[in-house]
């Protein structure tokens, strides 16, 4: 809600009706008139083949909480030319790090597309298991 509250057009998807049910209570209260229009939740169980936007259309993606590592190619090509990506992953808690990349995929992935304005990596889970929790920011490179 906070970049519709600075004019951006959001589109917030996630496969939970609780969370998307608040985002729409929210974007409705007099209190948030300045986001009226501007505030979209859509309910999508995302896989890989289900990502929804077309390549260079999207002026930032912000991904919260979220196993993204299977959506990294998707994500750079729908951003445009200077677009931006906040990734935070899901943290390595309980069993969940199974769902992780090993360390460097993150980064090897992105690196010839994005320029990172920052880059934090921990691993996560037994010491024998290979998996790593990733923060980032970072811009699209210009398209050549």
């Amino acid at each position: 809600m906070c970049l519709a509250r600075h004019g951006a057009q959001v589109v917030c998807l996630d496969n939970d009706p609780a969370a998307l049910r608040y985002i729409q209570a929210e974007a409705q209260l007099p209190a948030n008139p300045s986001i009226a229009g501007l505030l979209t939740a859509i309910k999508l169980d995302l896989h890989p083949d289900s990502w929804p936007y077309e390549p260079d259309t999207v002026g930032a993606i912000v991904s919260v909480d979220f196993a993204f590592h299977q959506f990294l190619n998707s994500f750079v090509a729908t951003l445009k030319s200077g677009g931006y990506l906040l990734l935070e992953s899901i943290g390595g808690h309980g069993g969940n790090y199974l769902s992780l990349p090993e360390p460097g995929f993150v980064k090897a992935v992105l690196a010839e597309s994005v320029d990172f304005r920052y880059f934090e990596e921990r691993r996560v889970g037994p010491s024998n298991n290979r998996r790593a929790t990733t923060k980032l920011l970072a811009v699209k490179r210009n398209s050549t």
